[in-house]
């Protein structure tokens, strides 16, 4: 898949799949530019793409605006591992390890769109399944000001609906993506494992609607008890099997 290609399926998903509604402007061509970190060139070209296929019109001077909206050749509900997580609701519970303001290395840099060694705050948590930890989580935002109030925090239940209920994050979009991996030392030990276990690692990043990163996570999966499922609705499903 070429560059511009790839834009435009995203472009593409977002216009069809809710995220930008009739009447909404798409960001400028210097915000895609900086968004998907590529030159003019291919975002001109997915953005003309949406124009000959209606779903965009370019107003000189004014932006570029979405006007139709078209049927959605895919769509899939990420439950990830929520839905197995509700079946064992009330023997779920979060601890948080600390909260504290660290560099940003490249991958972090990267995700939050910051410069690498920009300062970021990081809360680091486990989730336990009847006493047992099955996650390890890491929220990576770049609201250092937050610092005192979240270290002071009683436990968290939820970060995400803490930053949306609490400090008013909104909360537009998510990317995720997940690999089978060994754990490391740190992983092994926050985990309680006494041998190398395949685990989940998840990424994902959370934007604003105006396309900007608000918080990145990482976290590592026990799997015995936990599954990742994504669902597809009825006559829906991307032919790609």
């Amino acid at each position: 898949m070429t560059l511009y290609e790839a834009i435009y399926r995203d472009l593409y998903e977002k216009i069809t799949g809710g995220f930008y509604e009739i009447g909404d402007m798409l960001p400028t061509e210097n915000e895609l530019e900086e968004f998907y970190d590529v030159s003019k060139s291919p975002i001109r070209h997915a953005v003309s793409k949406l124009a000959e296929q209606g779903l965009v019109e370019k107003r000189p001077g004014r932006g570029t605006y979405v006007i139709r909206v078209s049927p959605i050749d895919y769509n899939a509900t990420l439950s990830g591992f929520t839905s197995d997580l509700m079946d064992f609701k009330s023997q779920i519970y979060a601890k948080t390890i600390d909260v504290s303001i660290v560099t940003a290395e490249d991958t972090v840099a990267r995700m939050l769109k910051v410069d690498p060694g920009t300062s970021v705050l990081l809360t680091r948590r486990i989730r336990y399944l009847e006493d047992e930890p099955v996650y390890y989580l890491k929220h990576y935002i770049t609201r250092t000001d937050l610092y005192e109030t979240i270290k002071h925090m009683q436990e968290i239940e939820s970060f995400r609906a803490m930053m949306i209920e609490k400090f008013n994050f909104q909360m537009d979009l998510v990317k995720e993506s997940l690999e089978a991996v060994l754990p490391d030392e740190e992983v092994g030990q926050m985990l309680g494992l006494t041998q190398a276990v395949p685990l989940i690692h998840v990424e994902r990043v959370t934007f604003n609607p105006k396309g900007q990163p608000l918080e990145y996570d990482e976290y590592y999966v026990r799997t015995e008890h936990l599954r990742y499922k994504v669902m597809f609705r009825r006559n829906l499903i991307p032919n790609i099997t």
